[in-house]
């Protein structure tokens, strides 16, 4: 396989401080707030309170390799393992801005979705589903 395409050249996303290997797109992670509605009959306009705090998730498109380290199921290394272990991983997002801002989060990988396609590359959809508070600095 070819070296890894990254999304925003010098993006990176690191499994247990392992890039991944292969990454071409990246989207989320979904922020979003459980909203409250606390209005009160005294009230003529909606008053409301965001509450509880939710990471969402992460997805993510490989070009996909069976054997590749950071992919593979077997020997406990690749994001396939973590999906059929259920194992609970740190990851690291890098972004490619001056500071390179880093988010740390805890994720399970619970989608992996591969594609075959005759005339393209093999890829996977992964998803990671964020739990824990998340580290956004």
């Amino acid at each position: 396989m070819s070296t890894a395409a990254i999304p925003t050249p010098g993006t990176t996303l690191k499994r247990a401080g392992t890039a991944i290997a292969e990454v071409q797109d990246i989207s989320g992670p979904s922020l979003t707030a459980a909203v409250v509605d606390t209005t009160d009959l005294s009230e003529t306009w909606a008053s409301k309170k965001p509450m509880i705090l939710d990471a969402g998730d992460l997805t993510l498109t490989i070009h996909f390799d069976p054997a590749g380290a950071t992919h593979k199921a077997v020997g406990g290394t690749g994001l396939l393992a973590d999906f059929k272990n259920k194992t609970k991983q740190t990851f690291q997002l890098v972004f490619a801005d001056t500071a390179t801002t880093t988010w740390i989060f805890s994720a399970y990988v619970t989608g992996f979705t591969p594609a075959m396609a005759v005339k393209d590359k093999m890829t996977a959809e992964v998803v990671l589903s964020i739990t824990d508070t998340p580290v956004l600095s």
